[in-house]
């Protein structure tokens, strides 16, 4: 809807429409944004739970023209301008000035609408490449963010593995899961940090009661099992990740019973969290082992790729 004005301070403050320096003129324009967000959902569950995955990269989209009797050059040289490599600078009355690529360019002509050249144009944000100052660790990126993943998975656990208050056989039930995400990990785990410690959480979970359960943080129990690749050599950073993407493989799944009891609804719905953990947290761990290793030949480096 038309909104009709006598201010036209608005007006002033346009900026005339380029494109790497080449004007066109503009009526409208569109920008998009938000977050980047993986919503994940569970059965059973009426809610869910959207992971924000930072800011989605800034869009443009803009119906520019150029016309005149002889508008050939001024057209040619901003369809020269959308095809040239790199990013450019992008000015809009509305946005202002921006840095962009340009992801498409559509033109259009007509007898009809002759001495005029249409052009639908979409951009997208720049952006700038990594640029860390001296020198940085190999991997440390990948390893930040396996810590972030881990993180995550650490929260989902404890917000959605139902143990207080629950009656004993949930807890059991809870706790049988719990020793058989630890047997996987010990039946499959050879490189660790500190062996001494692993050994000994391991015991520490072979030995717990269902009351010690109801009174534990799960994350606390859960975590040791995958995140302790501080100590580890490079060069056996290749093994601790073929580990983790087996113990990822070996995940169980989970089906809750359809129109089953409450007990055995929230028994098969904590076996499936614990599930999603164990599948999160090892490939999580498996992307870090992989940044951070030295493969000692191109058929070891295959694997870590395709794994």
């Amino acid at each position: 809807m038309a909104i009709k004005t006598t201010d036209a301070a608005w007006r002033r403050s346009l900026r005339a429409a380029s494109f790497r320096g080449v004007g066109f003129k503009v009526d409208a324009s569109d920008r998009e944004t938000g977050r980047r967000a993986v919503t994940h959902e569970f059965p059973g569950r009426d809610v869910p739970y959207t992971e924000d995955l930072g800011r989605k990269a800034r869009s443009y989209a803009v119906e520019a023209y150029v016309l005149g009797p002889d508008y050939m050059p001024a057209r040619d040289a901003l369809l020269k301008a959308c095809e040239d490599e790199g990013p450019g600078r992008l000015v809009t009355p509305w946005a202002g000035e921006v840095l962009v690529v340009c992801t498409g360019c559509r033109l259009r002509e007509s007898k009809t609408d002759g001495g005029m050249a249409t052009f639908s144009l979409t951009f997208s944000e720049a952006g700038e490449a990594a640029s860390p100052s001296g020198s940085a660790k190999p991997g440390a990126l990948a390893s930040s963010r396996a810590d972030s993943a881990m993180d995550s998975a650490d929260d989902v656990l404890d917000r959605d593995l139902a143990l207080d208050g629950q009656p004993e056989p949930v807890l059991r039930d809870a706790l049988s899961a719990v020793r058989g995400m630890a047997s996987a990990a010990r039946g499959v785990r050879s490189v660790v940090a500190d062996p001494e410690g692993f050994a000994s959480h391991l015991d520490l979970i072979d030995g717990m009661s269902v009351a010690d359960l109801a009174n534990a943080v799960p994350s606390d129990l859960m975590r040791p099992l995958f995140a302790d690749s501080g100590d580890i050599s490079s060069s056996s950073h290749t093994a601790r990740s073929g580990e983790m993407l087996s113990l990822a493989a070996s995940t169980p799944t989970v089906t809750v019973p359809e129109g089953a009891g409450t007990m055995r609804t929230t028994s098969a719905m904590n076996a499936q969290v614990l599930a999603d953990y164990q599948r999160r947290a090892a490939t999580a761990e498996a992307a870090r082992s992989a940044a951070l290793s030295t493969p000692a030949s191109r058929a070891d480096a295959a694997t870590l790729r395709e794994g």
